[in-house]
């Protein structure tokens, strides 16, 4: 089944989307801006300051314009039908250290266009990492993952979806605002001795609050950090029952198929699959969401 004309494309800004059949526009792409500089303490320092400032000021805007020019070659590209030259530049820029959703998301985009699935969803789920409420990404997975499973749909873990929800950084956040609230609280019954009694109910409140949103906190930094997970990158992965070559073949996963990492032995995996079916295969034949992203895709076989 050739999946590559049905899926959400990128659009870049300023500028509609090409009519392609089924394919459906894309959220617009966004550029990250630079900003700061510190305050001299001297008149050397000053001048110091000044002149760095001025290099500075002189030397972003090329930045600047190169990262755009770099992202504006990538989308002319991936408009083109030169999928691969698109997904160069996109890896391009994150081997410069520029890195948000849009990128990993058109850099997934170029990727399943070029036919290699399992890279295109490894790059979705980076870009789900940063913004996991993004309508068009998870349209996206949802699709390569009816595809990969035979249209039907895979068991779902209610508790790791809930976790999956809101990215860390929401997550951080969720779980400073009550903490703060019942740190003011306190602060101000030990202030004003008059107002603890009164207080003591919304302190106690903000301090369970507080209590829950960091259990909330720390799992969903397990769930990031510590659950292995991994996609398929070749077009077919024998999964044996045993970590041996000669093994007796149990079942074959397909280019991007995504499974967890139970265990590892000599270069070999145990994994369980969307269906709960679990064997071996090789470690070469997957690429492990939780770790870095790679400079370079591997290339279609």
């Amino acid at each position: 089944m050739d999946l590559r004309f049905s899926i959400y494309d990128l659009r870049l800004p300023g500028r509609a989307a090409l009519p392609r059949g089924p394919i459906i526009e894309d959220a617009q792409q966004r550029v990250p801006t630079e900003t700061g500089m510190m305050a001299p303490r001297s008149w050397f320092a000053t001048g110091a300051t000044v002149v760095f400032a001025a290099l500075i000021l002189i030397a972003l805007p090329a930045v600047a314009i190169d990262f755009n020019a770099a992202f504006d070659s990538a989308g002319k590209s991936y408009e083109q039908g030169r999928y691969a030259e698109s997904a160069r530049a996109y890896e391009s820029i994150l081997a410069g250290g520029k890195t948000s959703a849009a990128i990993y998301y058109n850099l997934g985009n170029a990727l399943f266009k070029d036919n290699r699935v399992g890279q295109a969803v490894y790059y979705y789920r980076q870009a789900e990492r940063l913004s996991p409420r993004d309508p068009e990404l998870q349209a996206n997975l949802a699709f390569i993952r009816r595809a990969i499973s035979g249209g039907t749909e895979a068991e779902t873990d209610r508790w790791q979806q809930f976790l999956r929800g809101l990215s860390l950084n929401e997550w951080t956040w969720l779980a400073l605002v009550p903490l703060w609230a019942w740190l003011l609280l306190l602060a101000l019954g030990q202030w004003r001795t008059q107002w603890k009694a009164k207080l003591r109910g919304y302190t106690v409140t903000g301090g369970a609050m507080g209590g829950v949103t960091i259990v909330l906190l720390v799992s969903a930094l397990n769930d990031h950090y510590r659950a292995e997970s991994a996609v398929v990158t070749v077009k077919e992965s024998v999964v044996r029952y045993g970590p041996l070559a000669e093994s007796k073949s149990y079942f074959t996963l397909r280019d991007g198929a995504e499974v967890t990492i139970l265990d590892t032995k000599d270069g070999w995996l145990q994994v369980l699959d969307a269906s709960q079916r679990f064997g071996w295969l090789r470690k070469e034949q997957v690429i492990f969401v939780n770790a870095r992203p790679p400079i370079r895709s591997v290339q279609k076989s």
